[in-house]
């Protein structure tokens, strides 16, 4: 065989394999947004879920609604930048959350912030365990 032909076929083999990717990319895309929206909205942080949670008062509430706003822009950038970058933003929005929280709600803003770390791992991997 010739140089062309093998090209053609290493060619040929990864559009096969980048379709396979993106097939299964747009496929847990779909069941994630479409098919099971539940799981993908509980997931979200609200200023009214926090409220609740943390049994803040009104102005606390509207503090904190502000803050997620303007918070928002930076997750969403990081997200687009990669795992580390979005991981660092979260990071840092927990920690302007906490400081603008009562001392009083702190802790179970902590508290929160685990739960809400082992739903959500535990809806990415699925109650397998790994032994």
């Amino acid at each position: 065989m010739d140089g062309t032909t093998n090209r053609g076929r290493r060619k040929a083999a990864a559009a096969a394999a980048l379709l396979f990717i993106a097939g299964g990319l747009t496929g847990a895309s779909v069941d994630r947004m479409w098919l099971n929206p539940s799981q993908h909205a509980d997931m979200q942080l609200t200023a009214g879920e926090l409220s609740d949670h943390l049994r803040l008062n009104a102005s606390d509430e509207a503090r904190m609604r502000a803050l997620l706003d303007s918070i928002e822009p930076d997750i969403a950038a990081a997200s687009e930048l990669g795992a580390d970058s979005l991981r660092a933003s979260a990071a840092r929005a927990h920690e302007r959350l906490e400081q603008a929280l009562p001392p009083e709600s702190r802790q179970g803003f902590r508290d929160w912030l685990v739960e809400h770390h082992n739903k959500l791992v535990k809806r990415l991997h699925g109650s397998h365990s790994h032994r």
